[in-house]
């Protein structure tokens, strides 16, 4: 359990968890300004509150956006620039050139754990895509697949 995870007690009620301590007990949060800023969303859980921001982040640049069909797009767009980013860290392109990380990106420790951050990242924000298309009965124009599964 992360904070900012959601978590439903036996009353019926959600809540966050806001705080957790060293002896394993969580501070839980049912109303106020956390509550409200993480339900805003949805539940959302298994995030570090790291990813958490970078996914909040996406998906508030996303949310602005009126047209359905112009924020599947948009959020498409985001989740390809991440597999990008992913596929060049991997491969070592352009790591020296990237001003925006303020640690060492030569370190494969570095490099591995920013990997499999933008992993999870992705697979919560295909969700959100997926969850998109659903409601708003979007079929998408073009199709990823592997050509043995064609």
């Amino acid at each position: 359990m992360n904070i900012g995870d959601s978590v439903f007690l036996k009353n019926r009620v959600s809540g966050v968890v806001i705080d957790k301590y060293p002896d394993g007990r969580v501070s839980i949060e049912q109303e106020g300004s956390t509550y409200d800023k993480t339900r805003r969303i949805g539940f959302i859980n298994g995030l570090s509150p790291g990813e958490r921001n970078e996914f909040f982040t996406v998906m508030n640049e996303i949310k602005s956006i009126e047209d359905p069909i112009g924020r599947y797009e948009r959020l498409a767009g985001r989740i390809e620039e991440l597999k990008e980013k992913n596929y060049q860290l991997e491969n070592g392109i352009g790591v020296e050139a990237d001003q925006t990380d303020t640690q060492h990106t030569q370190d494969p420790q570095v490099v591995a754990e920013k990997i499999k951050t933008n992993t999870r990242i992705i697979k919560y924000l295909q969700a959100e895509l997926n969850h998109l298309a659903s409601c708003k009965n979007i079929v998408p124009r073009i199709y990823t697949a592997e050509p043995r599964s064609l």
